[in-house]
């Protein structure tokens, strides 16, 4: 994990855009999530539209950490982001090495990647190469 990578939400409103759900299936914090038509969330499949972005927090009241994943049918607590807001999350295993200020977007299975052809909606604060790995990991973003 990167090295900013104890906590979800590292600016924003804690209280205000705090959500919860439960699981559709397996969710990891700082997977970026869709609801379902069945009022649950899920992982994220959708690249490209209006999408609001919406991220897996870690449930620290429960004392679980940004490792601990939500089971399917567990209460998921998020973060409904706002423009300007900074967060972890997660970088596909397979993206392209990623640096300071670079544009990533939506990627189906709730991660994101180095701009390619879509949307951005997050510029990346930290740099990261994890290219040719297969692990998804945390990476410091802004939203835009």
């Amino acid at each position: 994990m990167a090295a900013s990578a104890n906590t979800i939400l590292l600016k924003g409103d804690h209280d205000r855009y705090r959500e919860e759900s439960v699981a559709a299936a397996t969710i990891s914090p700082g997977n970026l999530l869709m609801l379902t038509s069945a009022n649950k969330v899920q992982r994220n499949t959708l690249t490209t539209g209006n999408i609001p972005v919406y991220v897996a927090l870690e449930w620290y009241h429960e004392g679980r950490t940004v490792a601990d994943n939500y089971a399917a049918d567990e209460t998921v607590q998020y973060h409904v982001a706002q423009p300007g807001d900074v967060l972890n999350v997660l970088l596909d295993g397979g993206s392209a090495a990623v640096v300071i200020g670079d544009r990533l977007e939506w990627v189906s299975g709730g991660v994101v990647q180095k701009l390619a052809s879509g949307v951005a909606k997050f510029q990346a604060l930290e740099a990261l190469d994890i290219s040719g790995g297969s692990t998804d990991t945390l990476i410091k973003v802004r939203v835009l």
